[in-house]
């Protein structure tokens, strides 16, 4: 699976919404009309999860986020399973400048990595292990009790020499 873009957002001071999505892992592409190192100093802006209510929306785990030419990966886990979620962006609101910041999000619905898919990989890699295992003993086991019912085995002496 790859990521899927759901959202491309240009900040500016207000907030805006992505569709609702589902998954855990998100990815955040800046497109700047600037190179990183020509930005005002300090200049960042806002993205948190959004829950909406028939009356109200609310923001939570607001972070600070950054532009720059590498791509920001985070990991929002969904402390609201039952209900739909959004992320939301606010670009900076402490210079007025012509600078054009996009944020594009993109969405991983698969887990990227949780202990819970880790540890049952953990318990199918032991349980086909021991199958193989035990297998392989049984073969053993079933080859040596034929050869000693076909009286191939042959004793070996205390001086070492063989039949």
């Amino acid at each position: 699976m790859t990521w899927t873009n759901i959202s491309s957002i240009k900040t500016d001071k207000n907030w805006f919404y992505s569709p609702t999505f589902t998954g855990e892992s998100i990815r955040i592409r800046h497109v700047l009309s600037v190179y990183p190192d020509q930005l005002p100093w300090r200049f960042y802006g806002l993205i948190a999860q959004v829950f909406n209510y028939p009356d109200a929306i609310e923001l939570f785990n607001v972070r600070r986020l950054y532009p720059s030419n590498q791509h920001t990966v985070l990991v929002i886990p969904n402390p609201f399973p039952e209900r739909e979620r959004r992320v939301a962006i606010r670009g900076q609101k402490r210079y007025r400048t012509p600078i054009v910041w996009t944020a594009f999000i993109d969405v991983w619905n698969q887990e990227i990595f949780s202990l819970n898919s880790l540890e049952n990989s953990l318990n199918e890699l032991s349980q086909s292990l021991e199958n193989s295992s035990n297998q392989q003993l049984q073969e053993i086991e079933d080859i040596v009790a034929e050869a000693i019912q076909n009286e191939e085995v042959q004793e070996e002496f205390p001086w070492g020499y063989y039949f």
